[in-house]
């Protein structure tokens, strides 16, 4: 069984409670002491931790993935306001039962007629009840639309607005630097950049906190090319239900 840091930090305190009441212990359990110490400063470096995000255009074996050394997986939920994925409720099923930290994604389809806060609800009507504590905050793919560069900023802001007013969530947005000039905004960004040599930085954004490094890579556990994210544990313990920086 893999010792978690709650564990760790557990027997340190059992070990400074027996400390207090016995000198000798103290004097002898150093080493122990020390040797947990260490291992605690050691998990709170961040780690690369490494992600696919798929849809129902691949098959995939999870257990696999997992095996492979992936950390989480982000599965398509829905897109614009009558699409589901029909491999969704599978999957996130799936990826919880591989240990992997999972993900819901919505494909936007901003268009005159309807609202961000319309396509949201769709979402969380097919996404809620799959997403629990530590699993990733909803993501919401914008790289298209049919409005102009305010009509679609609007959409986005009224998307992200309604998911956090039904419930207290933050949204990850995922897009491309090319595709708009994005004004400041509070969000968590997933960016696109296969082929830089570090994560985009979109102007007004701090460092986004998932990075697409590929549209064409190949895990263990997926029958041909998939997308490739990378994130950190550090950053992971931002983006994550119920879970705290």
């Amino acid at each position: 069984m893999t010792t978690t840091e709650r564990d760790l930090r557990n027997r340190l305190h059992d070990w400074r409670v027996r400390e207090h009441h016995d000198h000798a212990l103290f004097t002898r359990d150093q080493g122990h002491v020390r040797g947990i110490l260490r291992e605690l400063q050691q998990r709170a470096r961040p780690r690369p931790v490494r992600g696919i995000d798929i849809s129902e255009y691949q098959s995939a074996d999870l257990r696999a993935v997992r095996a492979g050394g992936v950390g989480f997986v982000i599965c398509k939920a829905t897109e614009g306001l009558g699409w589901t994925d029909p491999t969704f409720a599978e999957r996130m099923g799936a990826a919880r039962g591989a240990g992997l930290i999972r993900g819901a994604y919505h494909f936007a389809r901003p268009q005159a007629g309807r609202s961000g806060a319309q396509e949201a609800a769709f979402f969380l009507e097919h996404a809620r009840l799959h997403l629990q504590t530590g699993d990733l905050f909803p993501c919401l793919d914008i790289e298209t639309t049919t409005l102009d560069r305010a009509g679609t900023i609007g959409y986005v802001r009224s998307f992200t607005d309604h998911v956090h007013a039904a419930t207290g969530w933050q949204t990850i947005l995922y897009t491309y630097p090319a595709f708009l000039t994005w004004p400041p905004m509070p969000n968590p960004l997933w960016i696109a950049g296969p082929g830089d040599s570090r994560p985009p930085q979109l102007a007004g954004f701090r460092p986004p906190v998932i990075w697409q490094t590929s549209f064409t890579g190949h895990v263990r556990g997926i029958n041909g090319a998939v997308d490739l994210d990378i994130t950190d544990t550090r950053t992971l313990r931002t983006i994550t239900i119920g879970a705290t920086a």
